[in-house]
């Protein structure tokens, strides 16, 4: 088969005609032209998928689809078409296939075609459609005659609303250049961004006989069941019979595990069948999804090409395990003709959902489907825990320090942890270390309930909770002041400082740990604070709270047993020392007539003003002037700094960690 070299169908007006050209004939109903051509095709590899069937029925050994951004070339080396050939079978919508040939006359293939309406399919993406074939002898391979015209898409529409046949233009046939064959080239109605990969997935998606003496290319790239791209995310398979395609997904590079499923289905009114393939699932959702290409599904083959898109939807089991599943599943009996009637739908990619024979395959499905979503439970299960222990080897440490009962439900854990559809690495990684954690709290608390029954004097029993409750806290502070920490350093990173005292007003409120890491457990006294505020004569307050603390920027909190009030002033509020010195005197006073009524004395209380920058004066001079007060004066950035300066101190302080953190720490 020889590279093109013949003109395009956009210079056919300027070829030479041949002598006496032949005769071109198409009949085609405006009706059948919009629902079975223009209106029924939407995408290419659809089209492209219809060409290199016909190719395959032609006993084409290679297909070659070269794509450009507004034209499309499709050519084979089959037997080619005369001008009679032309006229009979390509140009006549309708033409039986298989009423005329059980299996083609060179290598007796069982034809894809049947309706004679693919060919229509490629009416719906290009304006011109030029064919250039030539027909050669199946045995002596000698040729036995030429064709060659150009069909318009709009003049066929023009003529076939007006009930005309149309006559495409004849070419010269004497200077094509190759030897048989046939190239069929598409002018695309318009400028499409046609994805070359895309069409060679999709082909290998929808041809289970591509590399069986039917080799097909896209733009010079051989399409093989590889592209099928899904075969080396397969997790878990099951096989149907013995098939190609089964080999082949078992070899996949991650596949885990390999079972045999009953194959033999059941028709109600006719013999049994049966069917080949596999049905697979991945380790993540995701690995079925290639760009634009989502393999997620079970496609149903028949004469070594595509017939529904899939099975799926038939099935009764749950959404999430479905996401996981592809699969391929070949049954030539759907497209037997001795046994009923066309089941495709029009559109050749599903099938006729209430005919007997789909019915039998759909319950096959369901039933197929429903088994396997319990063993795929199973073997997540099973999977998950020795990947886990795979990638992080500490976690089978953590196991074996377990009662059996304990053990079983921390496996447990870790392998629904690990099934978890979550793609990041360190996602997973955090999961697991909470689920530790979270663990170790739940057993913790089952030791507890145990005191009750601890002999007295089993001094050794309080011991080991004890050591347990305390490398636990460790362990959840640990990551708790890890994680604050790292905010506060990121937060000093991104943002300036007038930014940073605004995002201090609106969250110190709510972190008082922003303020000082002994603050991390204050508590918010609303009825102290509307005393307070009523003291101020703060009249509004308690009805708006938010405009409230807009207005008066005052934080009231209660830390073990001292009163805080803390005043955020803004930077663009210039105070001099004096004037912060009378307000907190009178905060004071007012603080010092909160009494403890088992007492009598005043509650410890403490005023902190926090500002932008320090006022204009201020020095050790003011801070003694505030100390009779039990107040002090802190800068935004002090106030930051001091604070993840004392979480880093503890994470010094943890780096030689106990049991439970070190576990942490290691996965």
């Amino acid at each position: 088969m020889a590279k093109s070299k013949s003109p395009s169908h956009k210079d056919a007006a300027k070829a030479k005609p041949a002598e006496a050209a032949p005769r071109y004939e198409l009949t085609v109903d405006l009706q059948v032209l919009k629902h079975l051509g223009i209106g029924l095709y939407s995408n290419v590899p659809a089209v492209v998928s219809e060409m290199v069937a016909n190719a395959y029925d032609a006993d084409a050994e290679k297909v070659e689809v070269t794509v450009k951004d507004d034209e499309i070339v499709i050519e084979d080396d089959g037997l080619g078409m005369n001008v009679a050939d032309a006229n009979a079978k390509f140009l006549t919508v309708g033409y039986d296939k298989r009423a005329h040939e059980t299996s083609t006359p060179k290598f007796e293939r069982k034809p894809m075609g049947r309706k004679g309406i693919g060919k229509l399919s490629a009416f719906a993406i290009a304006g011109k459609v030029q064919i250039e074939s030539i027909k050669t002898d199946p045995t002596s391979e000698k040729e036995i005659g030429r064709a060659a015209f150009v069909m318009d898409v709009a003049e066929i529409q023009k003529e076939a609303k007006a009930k005309k046949p149309y006559y495409p233009t004849p070419m010269s046939s004497s200077d094509l250049d190759f030897g048989k064959g046939t190239r069929i080239m598409l002018t695309l109605t318009k400028k499409r961004s046609v994805n070359p990969e895309y069409i060679r997935i999709n082909l290998a998606r929808r041809f289970s006989v591509i590399g069986r003496q039917f080799e097909v290319l896209v733009n010079t790239k051989k399409v093989t069941p590889a592209e099928r791209q899904y075969r080396d995310k397969l997790q878990f398979v099951w096989g149907l019979g013995s098939a190609e395609s089964f080999n082949l997904a078992r070899k996949g590079k991650k596949v885990r595990n390999v079972e045999p499923l009953p194959n033999l289905i059941k028709i109600p009114g006719a013999p049994d069948e049966t069917v080949t393939g596999w049905i697979g699932t991945v380790h993540l959702p995701k690995d079925l999804k290639e760009g634009p290409v989502d393999n997620n599904g079970i496609v149903v083959m028949a004469r070594g090409k595509l017939v529904h898109e899939n099975l799926l939807p038939f099935a009764r089991t749950a959404k999430i395990f479905k996401e996981y599943v592809v699969g391929e599943i070949n049954a030539d009996w759907l497209d037997d003709e001795d046994l009923g009637d066309d089941m495709a739908t029009s559109g050749r990619q599903s099938l006729k959902e209430d005919e007997p024979r789909f019915l039998a395959l759909q319950s096959f499905a369901k039933d197929s489907l429903e088994y396997i979503a319990e063993r795929w439970t199973v073997l997540r299960k099973e999977t998950g825990l020795k990947d886990a222990i795979e990638k992080h080897p500490v976690l089978q440490e953590w196991l074996d320090l377990m009662t059996p009962d304990n053990k079983k439900q921390a496996e447990k854990l870790i392998s629904t942890i690990e099934g978890m559809p979550v793609a990041d690495k360190e996602d997973r990684k955090v999961l697991l270390q909470h689920g530790v954690m979270a663990f170790e709290t739940l057993a913790l608390k089952g030791n507890l309930s145990a005191l009750d029954e601890m002999p007295i004097g089993d001094i050794e029993g309080f011991r080991e909770i004890l050591a347990a409750m305390e490398d636990l806290e460790i362990a959840h502070y640990y990551q708790i002041a890890k994680t604050r920490w790292t905010i506060l350093r990121q937060f000093e990173r991104l943002v300036d400082e007038n930014a940073k005292e605004k995002f201090l007003q609106q969250e110190i409120y709510d972190h008082p740990w922003l303020m000082d890491a002994a603050w991390e457990r204050a508590t918010n006294d609303i009825e102290k604070e509307k005393r307070f505020y009523k003291k101020l004569k703060a009249k509004q307050l308690g009805k708006d709270r938010d405009s409230s603390l807009a207005r008066y920027d005052i934080k009231y909190l209660t830390v073990s047993g001292k009163d805080l009030i803390v005043e955020l002033k803004r930077s663009g509020v210039r105070l001099t020392a004096d004037k912060i010195y009378r307000q907190v005197m009178k905060y004071a006073d007012i603080m010092k007539m909160n009494k403890d009524p088992t007492t009598s004395e005043t509650i410890p209380f403490e005023i902190i003003v926090l500002v932008g920058d320090y006022p204009a004066g201020y020095g050790a001079e003011v801070e003694d002037s505030l100390k009779p007060f039990r107040a002090k004066i802190m800068t935004y950035g002090h106030l930051i700094d001091r604070a993840y300066v004392t979480y880093g101190d503890y994470l010094d302080r943890q780096k030689k960690v106990d049991r439970i953190q070190k576990l942490v720490n290691l996965i």
